[in-house]
């Protein structure tokens, strides 16, 4: 069971929508926040399937404020 997961949207062998379908999937980690992460193209919002979106290079300040906001604001499953 993972609190949050962070997935590079331009990682090799399997897309990030399949990536975040497949967590989603298990009934452990229905709740899980996923944030995407995008380098150059950035990210106007989070994509589909996510619950926020990071430009890289990400910041400790940033993941801390993330990591701040899911414990003030509890996710529902997408």
């Amino acid at each position: 069971v993972y609190e949050t997961v962070l997935i590079d949207l331009d990682m090799p062998g399997k897309t990030s929508a399949e990536l975040a379908a497949q967590v989603r999937t298990s009934s452990l980690n229905c709740t899980t926040r996923l944030v995407a992460m995008a380098s150059g193209r950035g990210l106007a919002e989070a994509p589909s399937g996510f619950d926020a979106g990071l430009k890289k290079p990400v910041h400790r300040t940033q993941i801390a404020a993330l990591m701040q906001s899911q414990r003030n604001s509890p996710t529902q499953p997408k």
